[in-house]
């Protein structure tokens, strides 16, 4: 993992290999029209399941209880934005 202050990037570049299969998949996210121009205190995370690659927005806002919870573990109280796919 990479944390810390950083310039917001406009594209995510993901290269990721299925040891089982030997498959090799890439995938690039255009991220100019889906973070917000201030992301401070925001994380951009990404997950991987099968050939498929998640982008989400983790913003430093706590959820309400009455909202539903993401699946992400570490991150069960906190607002999750879905960025791709779409």
């Amino acid at each position: 993992g990479t944390s810390g202050d950083m310039i917001i990037g406009d594209f995510l570049y993901v290269k990721w290999k299925i040891k089982a299969t030997g498959e090799i998949f890439k995938e690039t996210v255009d991220l100019r029209n889906r973070l917000p121009r201030n992301i401070y205190d925001n994380t951009v995370y990404f997950v991987i399941k099968g050939p498929q690659l998640y982008v989400y927005l983790i913003t430093p806002k706590h959820s309400s209880p009455d909202e539903p919870s993401n699946e992400m573990k570490m991150y069960k109280s906190r607002v999750v934005k879905t960025l791709y796919p779409d």
